[in-house]
């Protein structure tokens, strides 16, 4: 079913169509993000660990990449990180600048701060990517845009996570997905009769 106020389509494959999709990961973020507490007013707690596996994006390289929590700092939100494939040097990132690492998102879970989404914006109705920030605790969520780091709010049903793309081997007849269609392709089923 196509949700045409969110530029959402839901339609499962049918008939003899294979349809692919797949959620990408998030672009990386453009500027220098606000700084915004990373703390759900629900919870209390950092959205992330001491020793969670996140991703967090280097300026330099202007990239996502894996990196292990050290530290939770009260000092603007801001989490210590060692990337996954450095000498151990610490590293900080601001809100915004790290994220629950994609291959983990628990794609039918409640939304979690931290998480990357895709979310609906009503000053210009496009849908953009963002990391949740907090959650509000009326059903609404704080996050952070991608492309320039300023704060939004929105509810749940103006949000998609992006999760790990589904393998074929977990697709099951009559499943409900999401995604964005990367490529249609016709396709016929043989059917051998025994004589």
């Amino acid at each position: 079913m196509r949700d045409d106020a969110h530029g959402w389509d839901d339609r499962a494959a049918t008939g003899c169509r294979l349809v692919h999709s797949t959620w990408s990961a998030a672009p990386p973020p453009k500027a220098q993000k606000k700084a915004v507490a990373t703390k759900s007013k629900v919870s209390g707690e950092s959205p992330f660990e001491v020793g969670e596996e996140v991703e967090g994006f280097f300026d330099e390289d202007n990239e996502w990449y894996g990196a292990k929590v050290t530290k939770l700092q009260k000092e603007g939100g801001k989490v210590q990180v060692v990337w996954d494939d450095d000498d151990g040097e610490k590293y900080d990132l601001e809100p915004g600048y790290i994220r629950k690492k994609i291959s983990n998102v628990d794609r039918n879970g409640p939304f979690q701060a931290g998480e990357a989404v895709m979310a609906y914006c009503h000053d210009d109705g496009s849908v953009y990517p963002g990391i949740i920030q907090q959650d509000n605790g009326d059903g609404s969520f704080s996050l952070l845009w991608d492309e320039d780091g300023s704060a939004y709010t929105c509810k749940d049903a103006e949000m998609r996570k992006v999760a790990p793309m589904l393998d074929e081997g977990e697709l099951e007849l009559g499943m409900k997905v999401r995604g964005q269609i990367t490529s249609v392709r016709e396709w016929r089923i043989l059917q051998l009769w025994r004589l």
